[in-house]
């Protein structure tokens, strides 16, 4: 295994110089710089992660916690967060919930063992104090798509009750006036602050909220598609308001399914 020693020899030159090249230190001439890389390059030297961590006092790993990385969302955010933590040496460690929100103490506890140099969180909320004390021991945390209790966690959020109350104004305005919200998760913070919201508009617009004007499930196809098939009337709402993609994919089957035709407008 070729060393960092190996590369200065090659080089003719001090291991400290190797080192402040490899780890872009200032106050390196060119003529070293380029000395160095040509020697890394002829014993294709590898830098050891290990070696940099203890240097460095950091693991260079985040760890990303999701409620279910299955869906659209999820799954956009990993990747993303993936591309830009590669683009600075990271790597990110993805534990996913997998819509068990009682393991998220074991998923922080196994983050915590791993020595992660910060955490993303976007649970289910249910270890708001666990989050708390990390962060007090002096590891970053932040939420995404994630409202939380407390202030003091940095998080980033649209604005879930102005986005529900503009979808659901829209369907109004078509003149709907019995809408069904198939909502995702009922313990999920999100969830209920849409519903609510829903809810809301609804009532400020003198319209019925009943008490299958809401259907709290999950994020999945087979909630939609649950949730129409066992209605014994599905056009007893004139539009459906689903939680996201694939709950609208499997609301239209089951529409299809019973040969209930579908506005576009509507979904």
């Amino acid at each position: 295994m070729v060393t960092i020693k190996d590369v200065a020899k090659r080089a003719k030159v001090s291991i400290a110089t190797v080192s402040y090249v490899i780890n872009k230190k200032e106050n390196v001439s060119e003529e070293l710089i380029a000395k160095v890389d040509e020697a890394v390059r002829e014993l294709n030297y590898r830098p050891s992660r290990i070696a940099r961590s203890l240097r460095k006092g950091k693991t260079m790993t985040i760890g990303l916690l999701m409620d279910d990385i299955s869906n659209q969302f999820g799954a956009e955010f990993t990747r993303g967060l993936v591309s830009v933590a590669r683009k600075r040496e990271y790597n990110v460690i993805i534990s996913n919930l997998n819509r068990k929100g009682e393991e998220e103490a074991i998923c922080l506890e196994q983050f915590l063992s791993q020595q992660v140099d910060g955490i993303i969180y976007s649970g289910y909320g249910r270890e708001e104090q666990m989050l708390l004390e990390i962060q007090a021991s002096g590891i970053p945390v932040i939420a995404v798509d994630k409202p939380l209790r407390s202030s003091e966690i940095p998080t980033v959020l649209i604005d879930n009750r102005k986005s529900v109350f503009t979808a659901t104004e829209y369907l109004i305005q078509l003149g709907h006036r019995r809408i069904c919200h198939i909502a995702g998760f009922e313990e999920n913070p999100n969830s209920i602050l849409r519903a609510e919201a829903f809810r809301d508009c609804l009532l400020l617009h003198g319209l019925p909220v009943e008490k299958d004007s809401i259907c709290f499930g999950d994020y999945s196809l087979l909630h939609g598609y649950q949730v129409v098939h066992r209605m014994e009337d599905p056009t007893r709402f004139t539009a459906y308001f689903c939680a996201d993609d694939m709950v609208a994919f499997g609301a239209i089957s089951a529409l299809k399914q019973k040969n209930i035709r579908i506005p576009e407008e509507v979904m």
